[in-house]
């Protein structure tokens, strides 16, 4: 069986701050936990209970959104953001895997290496402003964005190691046929790194007959 119980909560507030302005702001909490009970099973492959893993994932999103027209023909829109995205994979069994093959078949069991309670994760940060003119049948907006990304990742070895048998006989026999395992070094530890993006923009909605809108824009992205 495969479960992902999950659980959501969204919350708003709108503000009327006058005639033509309006602030909102929300928050979004979500939770989700993926389970493999057995960590994979297909032809040729068979984990037992021991291989399966749990993922809790966490997300929190919050927005606020200041919306405001004057002078009958300008109007202004500010949207900030932050979204933090938290993830871990949890191992059923503490103890190093064991691989046996056997009838060209795989048999496995115990910790998985790539999920050793290890947490990864970012929490982006946006800044949105659009400035819009309406002149005669056209709609200029122009518009700057910005934002931020924190990225989070654990990259520590697996110390535990992994047992290869190349059949029953010799598991029963504690016969292994190899040893593999990962040396934690110095920089086995934590990658934390951050990306940035600045972007500016002018649009034009031109309406030249009632049933027809076209709209042309040119946007510059820079990333470092």
């Amino acid at each position: 069986p495969f479960r992902t119980p999950s659980r959501n909560l969204f919350a708003k507030v709108t503000a009327q701050l006058g005639v033509n302005s309006s602030l909102a702001v929300s928050h979004d909490y979500g939770h989700g936990d993926a389970r493999d009970e057995t960590g994979g099973r297909a032809r040729g492959f068979y984990a037992l209970s021991s291989a399966g893993t749990e993922n809790p994932e966490t997300i929190n999103a919050t927005r606020l959104a200041w919306t405001t027209a004057f002078a009958s023909r300008f109007s202004n829109q500010l949207t900030l953001a932050r979204v933090d995205d938290r993830r871990t994979c949890l191992p059923n069994s503490n103890f190093p895997a064991v691989s046996l093959t056997a009838d060209e078949s795989e048999l496995v069991a115990g910790t998985q290496s790539f999920c050793l309670g290890l947490e990864t994760g970012h929490t982006l940060w946006e800044v949105t402003d659009n400035f819009g003119v309406a002149v005669g049948n056209h709609r200029l907006t122009f518009g700057a964005h910005g934002e931020r990304m924190d990225l989070v990742d654990d990259v520590l070895a697996f110390p535990g190691g992994v047992w290869f048998f190349g059949s029953l006989d010799s598991l029963e026999r504690g016969e292994a046929a190899g040893y593999s395992r990962d040396l934690p070094t110095a920089a086995d530890s934590q990658v934390a790194f951050r990306v940035n993006q600045v972007g500016v923009y002018v649009q034009d909605q031109w309406l030249p007959t009632p049933r027809l809108t076209l709209t042309a824009g040119l946007r510059l992205d820079v990333p470092f």
